[in-house]
């Protein structure tokens, strides 16, 4: 119980990510952390339920800036993910942390080997919200 006498609602532990359809075919992503490859399927299992809401290719924008540098195992299965929605991203936007070098070298690998050429990164919150190509 509160202090103030009310139940305190129970939650179990939170997924590092949310995942929602904002209008349309707009999807909107907040991710924390991928520390295993179980947090990056649980993710992508989201994704994929919420694309599959609407027919057609999704947009989507993800915020990753709490995202670190992606173990081996989490980066192939990263990769896994991305050639898998190819067909169903028509545009992708990923925010990534400006002080992450290596994570942004990484992600830009992921995304060049994905072979989808409408995903972008950036680190810049205007450009994140205007991309230009």
């Amino acid at each position: 119980m509160a202090s103030d006498g009310r139940q305190q609602e129970r939650r179990g532990p939170q997924p590092p990510y949310v995942v929602e359809r904002i209008a349309g075919k707009l999807v909107g992503a907040r991710v924390g952390e991928f520390r295993t490859v179980a947090d990056w399927l649980s993710y992508a299992g989201r994704v994929r339920s919420v694309a599959e809401e609407k027919a057609g290719a999704m947009v989507i924008c993800a915020d990753y800036r709490g995202m670190q540098v992606l173990n081996k195992d989490v980066a192939d299965a990263v990769l896994d993910g991305f050639r898998e929605f190819n067909s169903s991203v028509y545009r992708s936007a990923l925010m990534l942390p400006a002080n992450a070098p290596t994570l942004r070298l990484q992600m830009e690998r992921l995304l060049r080997e994905a072979k989808n050429l409408r995903r972008r990164i950036c680190s810049d919150a205007l450009r994140f919200c205007f991309l230009s190509r």
